[in-house]
C-alpha cells in the first residue's frame, strides 16, 4: 500500500491510500479522483499508479506539462516515484507527493 498526499486550492489536502493496480487521476474532468476546475489544468492532467510490486509511478497526460522535483515530466511516459518525490501541476502550490506512510 502507498499513500498519495495532495493539496489543491479547491479540495484542500487530500490523502488517499492506494492498493496495487489502483489508478488515481487529476484534472478538470469530473470523472477524475481530484477535480481542479481551472482552465490551466488539462481535462486529464496526471495519472498515478501503484503496481503489484509496490512501485509507484506518475504519467503526465497534460497539454502544457507537469514537473517532478522541478524537472519536466516526459509526456505520456510512466515515471517511477519514490517517497518524497514532488510531482507538480498548475494550481498546486503545495505539490502532491507520494509516501509509504500513513495519512497522518
Amino acid at each position: 500500500m502507498a499513500i498519495l498526499r495532495m493539496w489543491t486550492p479547491s479540495a484542500g489536502e487530500t490523502c488517499e491510500a492506494m492498493s496495487p493496480n489502483d489508478l488515481f487521476t487529476v484534472g478538470r474532468r469530473p470523472s477524475n479522483k481530484i477535480v481542479i476546475t481551472d482552465p490551466r489544468v488539462s481535462a486529464d492532467h496526471l495519472r498515478f499508479a501503484l503496481d503489484e510490486d509496490g512501485s509507484c509511478s506518475v504519467v503526465d497526460l497534460s497539454t502544457n506539462g507537469s514537473y517532478l522535483n522541478g524537472k519536466p515530466l516526459v509526456k505520456q511516459a510512466r515515471t517511477p516515484l519514490s517517497a518524497g518525490d514532488v510531482p507538480h501541476a498548475p494550481l498546486m502550490p503545495r505539490p502532491c507527493c507520494m509516501a509509504s506512510s500513513s495519512c497522518k
